[in-house]
């Protein structure tokens, strides 16, 4: 729980190890963000990951957590990098095809 913001955010490192998690949220039954009050006692920073799970459960709260794992972060990068050569190549081609235009 994050005293400053009001936001409950679970941790993932040791669950997740090497993942890089995109959205990481507390629901309550309504569908929108669980703000608290949490019991730090059962979900703090000295409880335990079962115990949170537990206590969760009895509030009738879920977490929803989108992540892409460890395993494809590379694919996700290179995917990336092919994307933004071919978007360069076609607006370099572009830019030239119009300066050339422009002159002839």
């Amino acid at each position: 729980m994050n005293v400053d913001t009001g936001q409950m955010h679970l941790r993932t490192n040791a669950e997740l190890p090497g993942a890089w998690v995109l959205e990481n949220k507390v629901l309550g039954s309504d569908g929108k963000a669980f703000t608290g009050p949490a019991d730090l006692t059962k979900c703090g920073p000295k409880a335990g990951f079962e115990t949170c799970q537990q206590w969760l459960k009895s509030q009738n709260l879920q977490v929803r957590m989108s992540y892409i794992p460890g395993t494809k972060f590379w694919a996700v990068q290179w995917r990336e990098f092919g994307l933004l050569v071919a978007i360069t190549a076609v607006l370099s081609l572009f830019a030239l095809w119009w300066i050339r235009r422009k002159l002839v």
